[in-house]
């Protein structure tokens, strides 16, 4: 499925996208649980260090239990979601581009339900969190839904890779803040509005199973979900199998542009 027209993209552009990767009986029964997850269908108390809520308190669900929205690391407590993320084609995909043996690295679920019509991310670069030396990792985003504008799709600026350059991210907070792990709300951090030219945005629609490859050096983004219907997609991340992909805090501090003196 990866080709070389992929690769090309892939090095000039720091994403390219597989159309149709996956089919429908590798993707649905994903996107059903994340379905029934959000409805409360889970005896998983609180808080949790997998799962994300936007009200732990609310219990008056289908399923009697919170609300779930996005997860961290979902294929550590089940099968369903440890099953996709190690998917044949996904893996092969990941060799193909990455060019050698690759290992998981983390995976997340997005989940953006219609009742917030909220969920815009702003721009950021993975490796200011993930603190990856350049070429070793890609994120893969899988599109669980239609995707389009206003409906959670996926925008890259082009060529913001090249440099291999980590730009310092601020923080602020969602519309809709989540609580995390610890159980409280938390801040999401972005590049600085003013470093963004938006009019250079591929903003790329798609339909399930469409598979997102990107270099965790490319600015990229998330729009809301303004849709009227619950979408959702799976974000899983390869790194080559090698044990020194991971930056020193003094080779990352001198990657970094724009951190304050």
């Amino acid at each position: 499925m990866v080709t070389e027209e992929h690769k090309q993209q892939l090095d000039r552009d720091g994403y390219c996208v597989v159309r149709g990767l996956f089919d429908e009986a590798e993707t649905g029964p994903v996107r059903a649980r994340m379905e029934e997850l959000w409805n409360g269908y889970h005896d998983y108390g609180w808080p949790h260090r997998h799962l994300q809520t936007w009200d732990p308190e609310d219990r008056d669900t289908p399923g009697g239990n919170y609300r779930s929205g996005s997860l961290q690391l979902p294929s550590r407590i089940e099968a369903v979601f440890d099953d996709f993320t190690g998917n044949p084609k996904l893996v092969g995909a990941m060799e193909a581009l990455l060019a050698g043996p690759v290992k998981r690295y983390t995976d997340q679920t997005i989940f953006k339900p219609s009742v917030f019509k909220a969920g815009r991310s702003f721009y950021h670069q993975d490796s200011f969190y993930w603190k990856l030396r350049p070429k070793v990792c890609l994120n893969c985003w899988i599109a669980l839904d239609e995707v389009a504008p206003d409906a959670i799709a996926l925008g890259f600026l082009p060529g913001t890779h090249a440099r291999w350059r980590i730009q310092f991210h601020e923080q602020y907070w969602d519309q809709v803040p989540q609580h995390g792990r610890d159980g409280k709300t938390y801040q999401r951090k972005r590049i600085a509005l003013d470093l963004v030219d938006d009019s250079q945005e591929d903003l790329i629609s798609g339909g399930p199973g469409d598979a997102y490859f990107f270099t965790n050096y490319v600015w990229h983004r998330g729009e809301p979900n303004l849709s009227g219907v619950n979408r959702a997609a799976y974000a899983i991340a390869y790194q080559l199998d090698r044990d020194d992909n991971l930056l020193s805090e003094e080779e990352f501090d001198a990657l970094m542009d724009g951190a304050p003196q």
